[in-house]
């Protein structure tokens, strides 16, 4: 029999390091997958602001319940509680790996981005203005116009929350140098307007806030990040242990006209709307008990290895 060589010996540890780490990364897709569906439900009725209060304290305790989850396996697996970061990994392909945790770092923006789940609250003091290119972007929309325009309008959005927290003179030119070297023509001239009305009041947060809404930066950026995630293939081990899923929405919030909160604004009149809203809760409360609330049992019943070696 011969022996293994040192090369092969190495290669085989790497191939096995990788398979242990793509496991890790597919369990919290799918713990993603369903917290970004709890989320988003919850931000489309809160959002509305006509919705029973029932109705959405009952998504909020979903939501919550769903992105803890999500939260603590995520920091018994990869000992962080951070975003995942493909290039901390000694990993081969991260490329193709990286589709894997964008609903992974999605979920978690979106739990910094809104104090306790509650989109209606600014507060941006722990979000880093650079996670959202590294993190949450995937490589092929980084060059987007689109992107780039949601990335200055979050700028904005951290800047009018840390001078409401922290009033600061002068921070306007940390926040937005008169220099801009990054990104398309379009946000470079967008980019240099917005400064130019910030300038003008920098630390009046009162005038700031009504000239660049919350509520609309909120609409704007739930509707992209949703359909980016969209975009993606359903996790793994949906398809592998024939898991339940409740699809997120692919309607933008506020554009489309089949947007859930379009529907459910022209459905106020009919008689029959606040058992609709009730019963849409009970369902996705029954869907998602069944599912993932006791994942961690699920994990030891199943040999996972062996369905994704598979």
């Amino acid at each position: 029999m011969t022996a293994e060589t040192p090369e092969s010996l190495i290669i085989t540890a790497i191939i096995v390091k990788d398979d242990e780490l793509l496991r890790h990364l597919h369990i919290l897709d799918t713990l993603a997958y369903e917290s970004l569906t709890a989320q988003l439900k919850y931000f489309e009725k809160k959002i509305m602001r006509n919705q029973e209060p029932s109705v959405i304290l009952n998504l909020k305790r979903i939501a919550s319940k769903k992105y803890m989850c999500f939260f603590e396996v995520k920091k018994s697996l990869l000992k962080s509680s951070d975003f995942i970061d493909i290039n901390k990994f000694e990993i081969s392909k991260k490329n193709e790996v990286f589709n894997t945790v964008i609903r992974s770092n999605v979920t978690h923006f979106f739990n910094l981005l809104f104090t306790n789940f509650d989109p209606a609250v600014p507060d941006l003091q722990k979000v880093d203005i650079e996670s959202f290119f590294n993190y949450v972007v995937p490589t092929n929309l980084k060059q987007s116009e689109e992107i780039w325009d949601l990335y200055l309008k979050l700028r904005v959005q951290i800047y009018i929350s840390i001078i409401n927290k922290n009033p600061q003179k002068k921070f306007y030119n940390v926040m937005f140098p008169k220099d801009v070297v990054e990104g398309p023509p379009k946000y470079k001239e967008t980019y240099l307007k917005v400064r130019k009305i910030i300038k003008r009041s920098p630390e009046d947060v009162e005038k700031l806030m009504q000239e660049f809404k919350w509520e609309k930066f909120v609409e704007g950026i739930i509707d992209y990040l949703s359909n980016i995630t969209n975009e993606l293939e359903m996790p793994l081990l949906y398809k592998c242990i024939s898991i339940k899923a409740s699809p997120i929405s692919s309607s933008p919030i506020s554009s489309s006209p089949s947007s859930p909160i379009r529907v459910a604004s022209r459905n106020e009149n009919d008689n029959n709307s606040k058992k609709r809203r009730i019963t849409d809760v009970e369902e996705y409360e029954s869907i998602s008990s069944d599912s993932l609330d006791d994942y961690s049992t699920i994990l030891k019943r199943r040999n996972l290895s062996l369905i994704i070696d598979n």
